[in-house]
């Protein structure tokens, strides 16, 4: 997969190692309140495993090899995890269960996307919401 390969290469010039075949890969536009927001959440749960956030806006190879695998990274948060690529309500939905596992107790919204069908219809309105909030701030598209 060569947007793994990327950014382990990434990684390992900027920690000097590879990361694990566990690490989660969380790629979002750094520019989007929304998707600062969430990478802070999940920098906050780094203390139960390795997340490596990858801030889409600083790797311009990065996200055109996303893009030449057929997916806008305008389009949705793009997640590797574990030889899987999530893409879009399917990341959202796994990154709101994998926190759930982590952390008991979580809110009732990440409760709610953990269901895929609720995940699947939300989604569009958090895109549509994401573009009107850069779109108002003057943050072109990635």
């Amino acid at each position: 997969m060569e947007i793994e390969q990327q950014i382990n290469q990434a990684w390992k010039a900027l920690h000097g190692s590879k990361p694990t075949e566990s690490t989660l890969y969380l790629l979002y536009d750094g520019d989007c309140m929304l998707c600062q927001n969430a990478a802070q959440y999940y920098r906050l749960k780094e203390a139960a495993g390795e997340i490596c956030l990858v801030n889409l806006r600083g790797h311009a190879e990065i996200t055109s090899s996303i893009r030449n695998s057929g997916l806008d990274p305008n389009e949705g948060v793009l997640v590797l995890h574990k030889k899987q690529v999530l893409f879009g309500a399917e990341a959202l939905c796994y990154l709101s269960r994998l926190g759930e596992l982590r952390a008991p107790g979580g809110s009732a919204a990440s409760r709610l996307l953990q269901i895929r069908t609720l995940s699947n219809l939300l989604y569009p309105l958090m895109k549509a919401l994401r573009a009107l909030i850069n779109w108002a701030r003057g943050v072109g598209r990635l």
